[in-house]
C-alpha cells in the first residue's frame, strides 16, 4: 500500500487486509486515526506511521526499524499474531488504567513479539502496558516524571494454568510505578524520590 501525497493530513480508517507476505505500507507522513493490520500475510512499514488507534488483530507486522508513534496498540489475536520492532522507536502516548481496564498498550495470548534492539517508549503521565502472552522487549521507557506508570505481566488464559511473562533486557522508570505479575527484567532503573510497587 502506497498512500498518495499527503496534502490533506489525516485518514479516519485504514484497514489492511492480505494473505500475501512481505506487502509494504508507505504512509506518507498520514496521521491515521484508527489503522486495523488483518489477515494471514505480513505488512512491513516503509516510513513513519502515526495513529491514534493502532489494531494488529492477525498476521506480522514489521516496523522494520521505521518510528511508530500511536496512543494505543493492541494486538488483538485469535490466530497467532507476530510484531517485528527491529532498531524501531515505538511511542505509546495515551494514559490508561488498570482499574478501568484501560489499556495504552495491549498483547493478546497468541502474540509473538520480536523485539530486536527496539526502544518502546511511554510518554504520558499514567500509561498501562498489560500481556497475555510470553513476550520478550529490548528496552521499555516510562520517560514522563510525572504520574504513576502501571506495567501487568500476569495472565492465565481459560485452561492455561501457566502464568505469562514479560522478559525485559532494560526496563526505566522516571515516575512512580507499579509492576505486577511474572516479569523477568535484566537492568531496572528506578528514579530518585518516586514511589514503587511491586
Amino acid at each position: 500500500v502506497d498512500l498518495p501525497e499527503n496534502k490533506f493530513g489525516g485518514i479516519s480508517e485504514l484497514r489492511l487486509l492480505s494473505p500475501d507476505q512481505n506487502q509494504t505500507l508507505l504512509t506518507r507522513g498520514y496521521h491515521i486515526y484508527n489503522a486495523h493490520l488483518n489477515g494471514t500475510g505480513s505488512w512491513i512499514l516503509q516510513d513513519t506511521l502515526s495513529a491514534t488507534n493502532l489494531y494488529q488483530h492477525s498476521g506480522e507486522f514489521n516496523s522494520n526499524g521505521k518510528p511508530v508513534t500511536t496512543e494505543t496498540f493492541f494486538m488483538l489475536n485469535d490466530d497467532v499474531t507476530t510484531l517485528k520492532m527491529g532498531k524501531s522507536h515505538w511511542r505509546i502516548t495515551r494514559n490508561g488504567s488498570l482499574a478501568s481496564s484501560l489499556f495504552s498498550f495491549f498483547i493478546g495470548p497468541k502474540a509473538i513479539v520480536d523485539a530486536g534492539t527496539s526502544l518502546l517508549e511511554f510518554t504520558n503521565t499514567s500509561p498501562t502496558y498489560i500481556t497475555y502472552a510470553d513476550v520478550k522487549f529490548h528496552h521499555i521507557l516510562f520517560s514522563n516524571a510525572e504520574g504513576i506508570s502501571s506495567l501487568l505481566s500476569d495472565y492465565e488464559a481459560a485452561g492455561d494454568k501457566i502464568p505469562k511473562a514479560s522478559t525485559f533486557n532494560r526496563m526505566e522508570m522516571r515516575n512512580s510505578g507499579i509492576i505486577l505479575g511474572e516479569n523477568v527484567i535484566d537492568s531496572l532503573i528506578f528514579t530518585a524520590g518516586k514511589t514503587y510497587d511491586l
